[in-house]
């Protein structure tokens, strides 16, 4: 009843005076604000909380939000006016400085993040909105763990926010101390041009520094929106501030030191397994050991999500720094200056397990570099070693540590599930692009055949992907070249002896999958469709010399060298009755991976075994033609070959991980692999010819 009484009384009052104008209003609660500071009873040891201000502000805030909805879209507000003429912004900002009284600042940085918000935001560029703006920058993350750090990231998120909608306002926070020689010019971004040819020590990057403060909290929440406006701003960065920001900021090493510590912090005791598998099964309890892995790798993810999203100068800055800065000083020694056999499994798994959870190809870069990169020891007279040397030399040690050498062997696979250019030319392409394996004296009578027709009882079940014919990957002889892998092993001692099963249709299917996942992938790599006109350049400088050097000029142009990966791979095949089956298994991972690539040289050299070679030259149709004639010498050994055989297959194909334990398990073993991986070749010489033709 009382209630009534006095909301009708009320509303009498205002009918006989209504309300003030919104800037009156406005003006006489900025003005209470600022008489608590000139007061005769003022004092800066009573908390904020128990005055009058943050009322006062409260209300001042909600004036700007009602004259925001009443103006006009392009006009200015009464009330936003005089915050702009009376320069209420840098006021608010000395009082954010003395946080005087206790807690003033946290109620500061709540004005201007919830006014930047309601302003429109042509307005920001001005002058009295922006220079404020920047000073407030500066105040983040002055101190750790601070009171009003939440405060403080919501108004730097805020500004990111902005800058994410509109580009163009980057230019009016990143170069705080390249003020106008005028405060009478009403916009920034006018006197950017004159900010931008200022020297280096002039600038400060207040909005970078700010939030690589603010990443560094240990607020784990206050972290990660620190570095979510790192990323923004990284990629909506120009060419001239993300030079400045690679040059003349901590980022790179900010990010690199955190990724360093993380990676120190990981226990030595970790488990192999859960290295290669960390995300736990649903509900099962993560240790505290796993819990750190999980960490570095998190960091791991950011840093790979921040090159692949930057702008190209930062990205670049920042991957090489990651490689000087983490890889070379952490994962070298550890890799080669470890003497002990399991710290070296453990570091190698770790380093394949990172190259796994990384997907930009400019981090993929930086560990292929750390791996491949052979510059250094070609400068200096005493180098240490490569790590690229010292890894293929355990790779061919599978005698003294097997698990050490497969570990070696699915790090290189790593570099060729996500390949570069980089990591391709390193390891195949630059000891292969001259044709040096290829007889041109040859070629002129060489195969001139077509069987066309024979195979095209498959090709209505694979898509094609590309309208060029390219006769260096799908050349006519296709099928005779299919029938040269199935025919490696004589029939007679084959495994399979059902008809279904002895074919390459069953491998048809994956090989499809896997081309077109590699084909996308190297879609930007501008490789040619056909061979280059190098190596016949290469002929006619050598048919110009004399007949009496001719020779031996023959005898150097055509000495072809495989290159130090391809001849490891070479040579463990070669050994494949004598190493394990799972060494094995692995090599041939490896090899079908290296062929699926659409490249013309590496389709010839792997998967063409009808071209003429050179003398001496070693290709993978011939090491398998060597490797069958291994193991037919071997079978007649063999008491009860057919029955050992079949148990020994039935063994490698049962869920189980059953092994047959025959004195001759490693020639049945090695026999089996070689059966199977020439089916595969088949599959993937016939899917690349007809994805390509």
């Amino acid at each position: 009843m009382f209630s009534r009484f006095t909301n009708a009384l009320y509303s009498a009052v205002d009918a006989l005076a209504p309300p003030h104008p919104l800037q009156e209003d406005f003006v006489w609660h900025w003005k209470s604000v600022t008489k608590f500071f000139t007061g005769k009873n003022v004092s800066n040891l009573i908390p904020v909380e128990s005055t009058s201000i943050p009322g006062h502000l409260m209300e001042m805030l909600s004036i700007l939000e009602q004259e925001e909805l009443e103006v006009e879209t392009g006009n200015i507000g009464p009330c936003m006016e005089y915050i702009m003429q009376h320069k209420l912004l840098d006021t608010m900002c000395v009082l954010a400085t003395s946080d005087a009284p206790p807690g003033m600042k946290r109620y500061m940085f709540i004005f201007i993040t919830k006014t930047i918000k309601i302003m429109q935001e042509t307005l920001i560029p001005h002058v009295s909105i922006c220079v404020p703006i920047q000073n407030f920058i500066k105040l983040c993350g002055e101190i750790v763990a601070g009171p009003t750090e939440r405060e403080e990231m919501d108004f730097l998120q805020c500004i990111c926010d902005k800058i994410e909608k509109n580009s163009d306002l980057i230019n009016c926070f990143f170069l705080v101390n390249c003020e106008p020689p005028s405060r009478r010019n009403s916009m920034i971004a006018s006197t950017s041009k004159e900010c931008s040819n200022s020297g280096s020590t002039d600038k400060e990057y207040a909005l970078i520094s700010s939030l690589l403060r603010l990443y560094q909290s240990p607020d784990n929440d206050i972290s990660v929106n620190a570095r979510d406006c790192l990323k923004t701003l990284c990629s909506h960065a120009n060419e001239t501030m993300a030079t400045g920001i690679a040059q003349f900021t901590k980022l790179s090493q900010i990010l690199c030191s955190s990724v360093v510590t993380l990676f120190s912090n990981i226990p030595r005791t970790l488990k192999i397994h859960d290295i290669e598998n960390p995300l736990s099964e649903e509900g099962a309890p993560i240790s505290p050991d796993k819990r750190k892995y999980l960490c570095y790798l998190q960091q791991l993810h950011y840093i790979d999500s921040l090159i692949e999203t930057a702008h190209h100068t930062i990205s670049d800055h920042l991957s090489y720094k990651f490689k000087t800065e983490f890889l070379d000083v952490c994962f070298y020694p550890c890799l080669i200056k470890e003497g002990d056999e399991d710290k070296l499994l453990f570091f190698t798994t770790l380093v394949a397990s990172s190259l796994r959870n990384v997907k930009s190809p400019k981090l993929i870069d930086a560990f292929a570099a750390f791996v491949l990169d052979d510059e250094s020891s070609e400068l200096s007279e005493k180098p240490d070693p490569t790590v690229k040397s010292v890894l293929l030399e355990r790779c061919r040690n599978s005698d003294e540590n097997v698990a050490l050498s497969i570990c070696t062997l699915q790090l290189f696979e790593e570099l060729l599930v996500r390949p570069t250019k980089y990591i391709l030319d390193n390891l195949i392409l630059k000891y292969i692009d001259a044709r040096g394996y290829y007889d041109h004296a040859a070629s002129d009578s060489w195969l001139q055949f077509s069987d066309d027709d024979t195979c095209s009882r498959y090709s209505d079940d694979l898509s094609s992907n590309s309208g060029v014919s390219n006769k260096s990957i799908a050349p006519t002889y296709i099928n005779r070249i299919i029938d040269s892998f199935i025919a490696i092993l004589p029939d007679d001692i084959k495994s399979c002896q059902d008809e279904e099963d002895t074919g390459y249709e069953t491998y048809l299917k994956e090989a499809h999958r896997r081309f077109l996942e590699v084909l996308s992938v190297c879609e930007s790599f501008e490789w040619p469709l056909t061979f280059s006109d190098k190596e016949d350049s290469q002929m006619g400088a050598e048919d110009d010399s004399s007949s009496e050097s001719q020779p031996e000029a023959d005898l150097v142009h055509w000495t072809f060298y495989e290159g130090e990966f391809l001849k490891m791979l070479f040579d463990k095949l070669e050994l494949m009755l004598f190493q394990p089956y799972e060494v094995n298994l692995q090599l041939t991972a490896i090899i079908s991976q290296i062929v699926l690539f659409p490249n013309p040289y590496i389709h010839e050299y792997f998967l063409n075994p009808l071209i003429p070679y050179n003398l001496g030259a070693r290709s993978l149709f011939l090491v398998l033609f060597k490797i069958s004639e291994d193991i037919q010498k071997e079978v007649p050994k063999i008491k009860g070959f057919a029955t050992k055989l079949k148990l020994t297959r039935n063994a490698l194909l049962s869920d189980g991980n059953e092994y047959a334990t025959f004195e001759e398990s490693h020639v049945l073993e090695a026999l089996i692999i070689l059966e199977e991986f020439c089916k595969e070749l088949a599959a993937i010489t016939f899917v690349k010819y007809h994805a390509m033709s």
